[in-house]
């Protein structure tokens, strides 16, 4: 049974569309390059891809996905696979996978995300092994091979407090802007 995605207008408060994605649909990231909402259905386990332009679904692939983040630098989705401890980049022009990165140990690294614009980076919580690896946004490697020095399990949550906040505000805006 599809569960749907509902679309709310923010000029009236009102829905605007509902869409059936998948199975439990638990993450969702909008990807502004493209005008496209990347939604994990985690029951399935797949994404689907829908268009902003018109709400109707345009892809769907597969992933084991624990976390996703728009790269704005790089105009791509990267996905943390939590259960083959690997990061997928995602092509925003052909909604396919372009690269896997191999990331952390088994069993479930990597698992959230965050995007670092200042710096074009995106860093990697890795939950079994406490490390934080970081990818290159203009390489897309991962440094060091393959993680950093461990944060303090505080600093990693504030860090992805902040980019979860600073992505709402974002994809307020740019919906405020576009009416």
């Amino acid at each position: 049974c599809a569960l749907p995605i509902s679309v709310i207008s923010d000029s009236n408060n009102s829905v605007v569309a509902t869409i059936p994605t998948g199975k439990t649909p638990t993450k969702l990231v909008y990807d502004s390059g493209a005008n496209e909402v990347f939604v994990f259905n985690g029951g399935e386990p797949n994404v689907s891809v829908i268009s902003d332009n018109n709400n109707t679904i345009v892809a769907t692939f597969i992933t084991s996905t624990s976390s996703m983040v728009y790269d704005s630098g790089s105009n791509e989705i990267f996905m943390a696979n939590i259960y083959n401890n690997t990061v997928s980049v995602i092509s925003d022009k052909t909604n396919t996978p372009v690269a896997t990165l191999p990331i952390g140990e088994l069993p479930y690294d990597p698992y959230d995300l965050a995007y670092d614009s200042g710096k074009g980076e995106i860093f990697v919580a890795n939950s079994n092994s406490g490390t934080v690896s970081v990818i290159s946004d203009s390489l897309q490697s991962v440094s060091p091979s393959p993680t950093v020095p461990e944060f303090s399990g505080i600093v990693i949550i504030l860090v992805m407090g902040m980019a979860i906040v600073i992505s709402l505000i974002g994809v307020v805006l740019r919906r405020r802007y576009k009416q």
